[in-house]
């Protein structure tokens, strides 16, 4: 389900705002984040890390 999908507002019951829908996404973002750290020795996982982290912010500033 995609945060911005007409399931995931009624299955949360929540309105589709774009203040709710980037809240959700940026937890879920912070928790992938914080889970690739325990992998700070893999380059992979860092550069993963540091993609997620620049692809989120791109969407935060073409969204704003």
């Amino acid at each position: 389900m995609y945060i911005d999908s007409w399931e995931f507002v009624n299955t949360m019951d929540v309105e589709n705002d774009f203040h709710i829908n980037h809240s959700i996404a940026n937890m879920h973002v912070y928790l992938i984040y914080q889970r690739l750290r325990d992998f700070a020795e893999n380059k992979y996982a860092f550069q993963l890390k540091e993609e997620l982290i620049e692809s989120f912010n791109k969407l935060t500033n073409t969204e704003m």
